[in-house]
C-alpha cells in the first residue's frame, strides 16, 4: 500500500460538478480541501529533502498528523469542517484497514474507485487517483532502490490504461481488467505477490458508473505468470523488449471486453490464476477488522481532537498492529478460533498512559510489497523505529532461544522459565512441547 497523496486538482470534486456558482458551503469546503492537498503536497517535499527518514514505510502517521493538524486549523468553519472531517475520518479508516491487511497478507480484500467525467478517484476522495499515483512515486523514488523506479513509473502507466478504457463513456458494464504485481527483482521492496480485478460497473439507483476491485494473493512464479496471461491474451508479451518482468506486467493491464466468460467473474478469474496460498480469509479479516474497529477509532478521534500527539498516534498504531497479529494468530489455531470469535472487542477507550504503556511492546517486522510495517518509535520508548526485528512473542528470549511457544497439541501459548526448559505444555499437559 503507496502512501496516499493528493493534489490541489480539484475539477473532479463533485461538490463543485454542474455548479456554476458553487454555494457558501462548498466554497469553505473546497477551501478546506485546498489547505489539505497543500499540506499534502509540503509532506512529500519534505519526505523527498530526507526529512522524515530514508527508509520506505508501509504507512505514514507522519502524514495523518500533518493533514488533520491542518483540518483543525479550520474547526471554527461549522459543517464544512464537519463535512470534510467525517470524509477524511472514513478514508483514514480505511487507510489502517488495508495497511493492517497488507500487513497480515490477507488473500482477498475488496475496495471501489470513483468515475467522474471519466477520471477515476479513491472513494470519496477529491483528487484523481492517477495524480495521487504519481505523488507516491515522486516520494518514494527518493527512497528506494533504483531496481523499483522503473516499476513504480509502470504503475502509473498501468492506470492511465485502466482510466482510459473505463472512463469511455461508451465501455460496456462489466468490462474487465486483471493486473498482474509479481515480487520485484533482487533488491527490491516489493516483495509481495497479488493480482488485482477491476470490474465497470454501475449503481442500480443512480445508474452512476465506479470501478470495483479485488485483491488476490498468490503463489505463481515468473513463467507461470507468464503462461495464465498468454492464455487469457494471445500475444500478450510481443511488445516486450528488456524491461523487468515486474514493470512490464504493471504497465500492460490484461483487458477483456464484456463478452469474455471471464469477464465480471472476479472468482473465475482467481480459479484461473490460483496455485494455492495459506492466507487470512475474508471472513477472518473481517474478525481482525471487528476486533481492532474500537482502536482505529481511538487512532482517529486523536487525529481530529489532538493530531499534535506525535506519541500516542504511534503508540495507537502499535498497539493496533500487535492486537491484529493477536487476532489473526489465534484465528489460525483451532482451539482459540472459537474463543477469540466468541470474545468481545476492547469496548472501553484506553487511556493515554495504557496506551503509552502498551505501545512500547514489541511489533512483529513485516516487509510488504509497499515497504516495511514493524513498530513505530515513540519518544517514551527505547525501541527501533521500523528497524526491530523482534516478534511481539519474542519478548523472551534467553541463551537458550525463544522463550514463548505453542503447543502442538493444544495450541496454547507456552512461557518457560530464563534458561530452563520445560517437559510439558503449561495448558494441557503435552509432552510434545517444543522449546
Amino acid at each position: 500500500m503507496p502512501i496516499e497523496k493528493q493534489r490541489k486538482k480539484l475539477s473532479g470534486n463533485p461538490l463543485r460538478n454542474n455548479m456554476e456558482r458553487p454555494t457558501p458551503h462548498v466554497q469553505a469546503v473546497n477551501r478546506i480541501n485546498t489547505a489539505i492537498s497543500a499540506r499534502r503536497d509540503e509532506f512529500v517535499s519534505q519526505y523527498r529533502a530526507g526529512h522524515m527518514g530514508r527508509r520506505a514505510l508501509t504507512y505514514e502517521p507522519e502524514l495523518d498528523r500533518g493533514v488533520y493538524q491542518t483540518l483543525k486549523e479550520h474547526r471554527h468553519e461549522g459543517t464544512a469542517y464537519e463535512h470534510v472531517r467525517n470524509n477524511l475520518n472514513g478514508y483514514t479508516t480505511f487507510q489502517v484497514e488495508t495497511f493492517i491487511g497488507e500487513r497480515l497478507n490477507v488473500g482477498l480484500s475488496q475496495f471501489r474507485y470513483d468515475l467522474r467525467d471519466g477520471v477515476m478517484y479513491g472513494e470519496g476522495m477529491t483528487d484523481p487517483l492517477i495524480d495521487m499515483i504519481a505523488r507516491g512515486k515522486d516520494c518514494r523514488d527518493e527512497v528506494v532502490h533504483d531496481v523499483d523506479k522503473p516499476r513504480q513509473q509502470a504503475e502509473i502507466e498501468q492506470f492511465t490504461k485502466i482510466q482510459e478504457v473505463f472512463g469511455n463513456p461508451h465501455a460496456d458494464i462489466g468490462t474487465t481488467i486483471v493486473s498482474i504485481s509479481p515480487p520485484g527483482g533482487e533488491g527490491s521492496a516489493y516483495v509481495h505477490n497479488f493480482y488485482d480485478v477491476f470490474v465497470l460497473s454501475e449503481d442500480k439507483d443512480s445508474k452512476e458508473r465506479y470501478v470495483a476491485a479485488r485483491r488476490f494473493a498468490s503463489e505463481l512464479c515468473p513463467e507461470e505468470y507468464e503462461q495464465k496471461a498468454a492464455e487469457l491474451i494471445p500475444g500478450f508479451f510481443t511488445e516486450r523488449t528488456d524491461e523487468s518482468l515486474d514493470s512490464y506486467f504493471l504497465s500492460h493491464p490484461l483487458v477483456l471486453d464484456a463478452t469474455s466468460n471471464l469477464s465480471n467473474n472476479p472468482e473465475e478469474i482467481h480459479a484461473h490464476f490460483h496455485k494455492g496460498k495459506d492466507f487470512l480469509s475474508t471472513e477472518d479479516f473481517g474478525e481482525v477488522k471487528r476486533q481492532i474497529a474500537g482502536l482505529i477509532v481511538s487512532y482517529v478521534n486523536t487525529l481530529v481532537e489532538t493530531p499534535e500527539d506525535d506519541t500516542l498516534l504511534k503508540s495507537t498504531l502499535n498497539v493496533i498492529m500487535r492486537k491484529a497479529d493477536d487476532v489473526a494468530d489465534s484465528l489460525r489455531h483451532p482451539h482459540r478460533r472459537a474463543e477469540v470469535i466468541a470474545s468481545a472487542p476492547i469496548a472501553v477507550p484506553l487511556s493515554r498512559g495504557q496506551m503509552l504503556e502498551e505501545g512500547k511492546k514489541s511489533v512483529r517486522q513485516v516487509t510488504t510489497g509497499c515497504g516495511d510495517s514493524s513498530a513505530f518509535e515513540t519518544t517514551d520508548t527505547r525501541a527501533s523505529n521500523m528497524a526491530t526485528t523482534f516478534s511481539m512473542r519474542d519478548f523472551g528470549k534467553d541463551k537458550l532461544g525463544n522463550r514463548v511457544f505453542d503447543c502442538p497439541d493444544c495450541g496454547e501459548m507456552n512461557v518457560r522459565p530464563v534458561n530452563e526448559l520445560v517437559n510439558n505444555c503449561q495448558n494441557c499437559g503435552s509432552d510434545k512441547v517444543g522449546c
